[in-house]
């Protein structure tokens, strides 16, 4: 990806572990990124939807 060029990465975590996800791994991804998150069934810690 370059900067100001579209792009995607898509991760997905179906498993009910918590999951940490460090991007840094891929080359030629920029130092900052905007970061869209979606999920129908997303709890917080505090029982929160």
């Amino acid at each position: 990806l370059k900067s100001g060029s579209p792009g995607y990465i898509v991760a997905y975590q179906s498993a009910d572990e918590k999951a940490n996800i460090d991007l840094s791994v891929f080359k030629n991804i920029p130092e900052e990124v905007s970061l869209f998150t979606n999920s129908s069934n997303y709890v917080q810690e505090d029982g929160a939807h």
